[in-house]
């Protein structure tokens, strides 16, 4: 799977429930329009290239400005490319995105592939 490179939205939509998905890309082009949607979510899922810890201190700058506007707003961080050799693992990651920093929230920390 290749990163989105904008926007996709998918709906479910059923007798008793509605459900609607919005995916935002991390391009620093896009990065505005996350806090925009911020206001109608009731979880986040942020999506974290395990294999590039380079880019840890830029995700975690991120994640806890976006964390800021919702102080309860659930958590769900993917871990992604666990599969990949040199992969950091899920307690690094945890430790190099301060999750333990993120207030009192549901956190949810998951290693993909």
């Amino acid at each position: 799977m290749q990163p989105t490179q904008g926007f996709n939205a998918v709906s479910i939509n059923r007798e008793d429930m509605h459900i609607e998905f919005l995916e935002i890309g991390g391009k620093e082009e896009l990065r505005p329009y996350w806090q925009r949607y911020m206001s109608r979510a009731l979880l986040m899922v942020f999506v974290v290239d395990s294999a590039d810890p380079q880019l840890f201190p830029i995700a975690k700058k991120h994640l806890h400005e976006l964390l800021t506007s919702d102080p309860r707003l659930p958590l769900m961080v993917l871990a992604n490319k666990q599969d990949l050799p040199g992969a950091c693992s899920i307690t690094d990651l945890h430790d190099a995105l301060s999750l333990s920093e993120v207030g009192d929230r549901r956190l949810f920390l998951i290693g993909t592939m």
